[in-house]
Order: C-alpha cells, then structure tokens, then sequence
C-alpha cells in the first residue's frame, strides 16, 4: 500500500499526518519546514498526481519508480533530485538488502521516495518530534543533510558488520579446510562487488553537494555538507579495506589447500618410493626361470620377507631423519 506522510515542523510546533487527497498538499507556508514521505512506488499514477502537484518534472519522476538506477544527482533550475541506495545486512541469513530511495530538495519542501514502507528515516523522524532538537530549529536543507547523513552512516553499519563477518571467516580459514569456507568467501566477494557497484558513483555525489554553489542551501549548512563529503570518503576506503581482506583471504585459503595437497601428494610419493625396491625384487623372484638356486632354500622365502621389511624401515627411517614427513 502506497503511503503519503506530510511532517511540517518549525522550532515550536510539529504535525505529521497521512494525506490521501493532494489538492492541498502543499500549503503556502514558509516558515515550517516541509517533508513529503512517500513510501511505496507501485503506485505510479499516485506518484504521477504528487509531481503535478509539487510541480516535479515527469523525467525525474520516471527516476524515481525505475529502481534499476543507481546514485546519481541533477541539478534542476527550482530543484535538486538526487538517488540513493539504502543498505541494510540481515545478519540471520548473511544477506545484503537493497532500497531505492529518491530526495526531491526545493527551496520550500523536501519529497522523499521510498521503494517500501519500512522505518528508513526513523531515526531522524525521532529527531524531529523531539521538541528543543538541533533540527527542530534547522531549515530544509539541514533535513535534507540529515536524511543522506543517515544513509551514509547506514553504509558504514554494513560495511562494519561484513567486516566482522571476515574476521570471523579469516580465523576459520586458518583453523580448518572446510568446503564451506570457499563458498564463503565467494559470496563475500559478490558482497564487496554488490557494494562497490552500489557506492562507487557516492564520491562524486558528495563532492558535488559539498561544493555546490546554490540558494538551495544556507551559508550555515554548506559545511554539513562538506562533512557529508568526508563521511562518504571513509566510507569508501573502508569498503578498500574490506576488499583487500577477501582477497587476502582468499589466498590464505588457496595457499591451505594448495599446502594439504603437497603434505598428500609427499606422502604419496614417499609410500611410492618404499615400494620400488620391493616391487623390484618380488618382480626378480616372480620370473619363474628354472635355475634360480634361492627358491630351493627353505628358508629363502621368510629371507626375502626380512630383507624387503629391513628396506622399507630404513628407508622409513632415513626420510623421518631427513625430516621429509
């Protein structure tokens, strides 16, 4: 079910009601800050009649319920439209989980679109009801740097519970030779490539807000923005790191695995190398010829039992003494 919530709030007063009509969905009132949540994008022709209103234009729109694309930002003459992804890791099946989430920043409103209706901005919504808040008494802008600020610290909450996730399989890789671990890693490696794909293009998005020249945003709210800036960077050099360690790790494992097949493949040979003299010698005495004087012996064939037991124990021994296994 699509869902359009209207907050106003200024420093003294705050409502926050679900409007399903949107004639006056936008009131002429400039002292309140205004945040349009719109959760839900099925509806398009409801999403449609809510940009005519706002006066949004249709490609943004088309944006806005095509959850294929990835973070961008466009600047527009009276608006700014910028595209995100929300991440959130389910730690009960290891799985990342993407949103699609749209911001529409006029110089009197803020819309933002979200794919499901989830608890996405909750925190800053409990920010905003509490009375005597840094953002209660902050401008539209300021709720537009939180609501991003709030995505951003969302990436590193992943990235920090993928992390602990490494640490964990780094720890197992060392310890045992288990198959799981492969896949293991593996899927970590379509995890940081997911990550990469999706937070590549956050760099140049936030270098363009922080340097922004535009009455969109305050002189007291422009270095917000540029923190944003800086938040996002450390974001992507922890994403580095984390690629570094899988592949790291990936390497420890195939160096494991490539280690247990030489420690196989030694004992393999030193079993065969036991076995060639003896193989010799029952190959000399299984000729059959006729006048082979040690098969008329009594005690030849407990003789040659001794003697290729004797082998096989010295050279048992000498391949322990050199240290060979």
């Amino acid at each position: 079910m699509l869902v359009v919530r209207l907050i106003e709030y200024d420093e003294f007063t705050f409502t926050d009601i679900i409007i399903k009509k949107f004639d006056t969905i936008l009131q002429d009132n400039k002292s309140k800050v205004v945040w349009i949540d719109v959760l839900g994008l099925f509806r398009t022709d409801i999403i449609e009649e809510i940009g005519a209103k706002l006066g949004i234009h249709p490609l943004i729109l088309e944006d806005v319920v095509n959850t294929s694309y990835q973070p961008k930002i466009t600047f527009y003459e009276n608006m700014i439209f910028l595209v995100l992804k929300f991440l959130s890791y389910d730690e009960s099946v290891k799985e990342i989980k993407s949103e699609h989430i749209s911001f529409v920043l006029s110089k009197n409103f803020l819309v933002t679109f979200q794919e499901i209706e989830d608890d996405t901005f909750h925190y800053v919504y409990e920010r905003i009801v509490r009375e005597n808040s840094r953002i209660r008494k902050r401008t539209v802008d300021y709720l537009f740097y939180a609501l991003i600020n709030l995505v951003i610290e969302n990436y590193a909450k992943v990235l920090y519970q993928i992390g602990s996730e490494i640490e964990e399989l780094e720890s197992k890789v060392l310890t045992t030779n288990d198959k799981e671990n492969l896949k293991h890693i593996l899927k970590l490696k379509n995890d940081i490539v997911f990550l990469r794909k999706t937070l590549r293009p956050l760099r140049e998005i936030l270098f363009q807000l922080g340097d922004v020249e535009s009455d969109f945003f305050q002189e007291a709210n422009k270095i917000y923005l540029r923190d944003l800036r800086d938040h996002g960077n450390q974001v992507l050099i922890l994403l580095d790191e984390l690629n570094e360690s899988v592949t790291v790790i990936y390497e420890v494992y195939m160096s494991v695995i490539n280690n247990k097949m030489n420690e196989v493949m030694k004992i393999l040979t030193i079993v065969a190398t036991i076995f060639i003299p003896l193989t010799f010698i029952v190959g000399l005495y299984g000729m059959n010829f006729k006048y082979m004087p040690e098969l008329e012996l009594h005690w030849a064939y407990p003789a040659v039992l001794i003697i290729m037991a004797s082998i096989g124990l010295s050279m048992v021994l000498y391949f322990k003494r050199k240290n060979w296994f």
